[in-house]
């Protein structure tokens, strides 16, 4: 499941690469969204998005490695929650035909982190000699 500014969202798949994404090659993922409609993915999935990948994860027993099993015999797992607030460059939405929508979203480039972290030192200088409030 990706959860995308606290919404949940199902997914079929999400699978990483490079494309072109706001005129720059970028890292990105493409996300397969299901039971979504084209309006709803594209306010969603917007530059500075904030998304989470949580996944189940398998347990196992630590003294044995073995994996740990509930009373029906069915493995035990926990959500596990991933970061993807790197991937915040909103990129295409494709139509596939098939009830799946494939969304792009890439990373900043390396020139657009130096960027904002030069436009921070300079609000900072700004707002330490009372330039700014």
């Amino acid at each position: 499941m990706l959860i995308v500014n606290g919404k949940n969202i199902d997914t079929a798949q999400i699978v990483g690469g490079t494309r072109l994404i706001g005129g720059a090659h970028r890292e990105c993922i493409e996300i397969a969204v299901l039971n979504k409609t084209y309006e709803e993915i594209k306010a969603l999935f917007v530059d500075g998005v904030h998304m989470i990948l949580r996944e189940p994860q398998a347990q196992y027993n630590p003294q044995t490695g073995a994996p740990l099993l509930d009373d029906a015999g069915q493995p035990v797992t926990k959500l596990v929650d991933y970061d993807k607030a790197e991937y915040c460059v909103a990129g295409d939405i494709i139509d596939k035909r098939d009830g799946t929508f494939a969304v792009y979203m890439g990373t900043k480039t390396d020139a657009e982190k130096e960027r904002e972290q030069k436009e921070q030192v300079m609000l900072e200088l700004l707002a330490e000699r009372g330039a700014i409030v």
